[in-house]
């Protein structure tokens, strides 16, 4: 992070790592924020379908629903008063499952990108 910022009541302070994780296969995307001493601050997840991921670039459709998960395993779920009135049915219940799948499971997932991102700094 080159400055200080704040997200909901976290400070991401600057000099934060955020580690950026994509699939295809996945209904979100997710970044992992880490500080200078590469302790979890947070992970944010973006709802999301069509990811596709070349060699040139990453790009997927954002479903407005987002997901903050702190170390101390409390889930927020942002911005899903944006989501359209009007929304298709099929594409709700799958935003629904999607949200209830992170918000369900914050400890395993601290853990599952705590291990990713360490092996992944530890190759730099």
């Amino acid at each position: 992070m080159p400055a200080d910022h704040q997200l909901e009541d976290l400070l991401l302070p600057k000099g934060s790592l955020s580690l950026g994780y994509f699939w295809e296969e996945r209904n979100y995307n997710a970044y992992h924020w880490v500080d200078d001493k590469r302790q979890t601050l947070a992970l944010y997840f973006n709802v999301c379908d069509n990811t596709r991921i070349t060699p040139r670039q990453i790009a997927w459709r954002d479903l407005t629903l987002d997901i903050l998960i702190t170390p101390d395993l409390r889930c927020r779920v942002l911005d899903e008063d944006e989501l359209p009135d009007d929304l298709d049915p099929n594409l709700l219940a799958r935003i629904n499952a999607t949200r209830d799948g992170l918000c369900g499971a914050p400890e395993r997932l601290l853990h599952e990108f705590e291990r990713s991102t360490q092996s992944l700094l530890a190759e730099t």
